[in-house]
């Protein structure tokens, strides 16, 4: 299941419920932050991305260095 974190919200979404590959090079965007759908389809609750999911993501967060 590919999944990638919202731009907009930070959220965790499917691809396959949300219009991210027919956007091309736009803006990664959750069923509910899509203008285009406007709402959280409900297939799965809606949480926020951190860095301590065990699951990877298509665009994941830069890493920040130590120091």
């Amino acid at each position: 299941m590919p999944v990638f974190i919202c731009e907009t919200c930070g959220c965790v979404e499917n691809t396959a419920v949300s219009n991210y590959w027919s956007r091309g090079n736009g803006p990664a965007l959750c069923s509910e932050c899509d203008p285009e759908i406007g709402k959280w389809h409900g297939r799965f609750p809606k949480i926020p991305y951190s860095d301590d999911m065990m699951t990877d993501v298509l665009n994941p967060p830069a890493k920040k260095e130590n120091g």
